[in-house]
């Protein structure tokens, strides 16, 4: 089964929903010190991109894990 994962920025933060093995989805809100505006995701490898208004952008090499 692959994972399923959704994330939504929540200004401040954002928060992501991981889907589990009992078919939960548990949420977890991060980078609660950034005003996060948008989210942006490479097709071809596991990074994901948070603009923010006053932090610049952020990237996660991971696909949204750290």
């Amino acid at each position: 089964m692959s994972t399923k994962t959704f994330l939504a920025t929540t200004r401040p933060g954002l928060a992501r929903a991981t889907c589990g093995a009992s078919q939960a989805w548990p949420v977890e809100f991060l980078l609660p010190d950034h005003d996060v505006r948008c989210l942006a995701a490479d097709p071809l490898n596991p990074r994901l991109y948070a603009g923010t208004q006053a932090g610049g952008v952020l990237r996660s090499n991971d696909a949204g894990q750290t």
